[in-house]
């Protein structure tokens, strides 16, 4: 469904379709979306049963292929770049746990798959680097963030590797001068995960406050606002840290989010 501020009205654009991810192109009248993978993929790893990533027109209602699964395996969890250039997906591996990372480079129209696992990631805004954690499926205790050009000949490790905990969840400032993430600095049983906020040229300091059970990280358009998840899953709640001061404030509750972006 699609509401529509201005009007107030809802209406559908997609009919009786699950979807394996989705995202709004930026700037754009148009979804991407995977499908549901056919499960002789999974018995047969027949390319024949991958499908691509497909999109909607949000004003024509019609669906098509958008990108076609090049390496022969299902297409999952469309990623935009911010300025709509990359297009980054995953080639499904398994059943369980993130695929392979591959993107589409419209400007160039050009497929490419980095063979890789990097689990979740973050484009920076000028889809030239990629912020990722290679937490694929549960954390082993020992994932840090990474930093990489988007042609994968440039990586280096971004947060520090802890005596015992592991860090996930990057996400790149909307100027590209900082990257947030999470850090759980307990052990795997532990709900508790701290909050770091890191130029992107420097080193990790001191945390902005440790949360519970969170996973969910979004700046806010002007870069002064984290907005997260915090609680036990039955009874979560919205709130926005200060990349200032870490100061918080609760607003709802509730587990999913998203920041109205800036006007054009």
């Amino acid at each position: 469904m699609v509401y529509e501020l201005a009007t107030g009205q809802s209406r559908p654009v997609l009919l009786n379709q699950q979807t394996a991810g989705y995202a709004w192109k930026p700037g754009a009248y148009l979804i991407v979306y995977g499908t549901m993978i056919d499960t002789q993929y999974f018995l047969t790893h027949d390319p024949q049963y991958a499908n691509g990533i497909w999109a909607v027109d949000i004003e024509t209602g019609e669906p098509y292929e958008f990108v076609a699964p090049e390496g022969g395996r299902p297409l999952v969890g469309p990623h935009w770049s911010p300025d709509g250039r990359f297009l980054g997906f995953d080639e499904v591996l398994y059943m369980e746990g993130s695929g392979e990372f591959a993107f589409y480079d419209f400007e160039a129209q050009k497929y490419t798959a980095w063979k890789d696992v990097i689990g979740s990631y973050s484009w920076s805004p000028d889809g030239s680097q990629i912020a990722y954690d290679r937490l694929s499926y549960t954390p082993q205790g020992n994932e840090r963030i990474w930093l990489n050009t988007c042609q994968q000949d440039n990586e280096r490790a971004f947060s520090p590797q802890y005596e015992q905990g592991y860090s996930f969840g990057p996400i790149f400032s909307p100027q590209g001068d900082r990257i947030a993430y999470l850090s759980n600095l307990g052990d795997l049983e532990s709900t508790q995960v701290s909050l770091f906020v890191v130029d992107i040229a420097g080193s990790e300091g001191p945390s902005l406050g440790t949360f519970e059970q969170t996973w969910e990280l979004d700046w806010s358009p002007d870069g002064k606002w984290l907005a997260l998840n915090n609680g036990p899953y039955e009874n979560q709640q919205i709130l926005i840290v200060s990349t200032d001061d870490g100061s918080t404030q609760t607003l709802t509750q509730g587990s999913a989010f998203a920041w109205q972006p800036a006007a054009p």
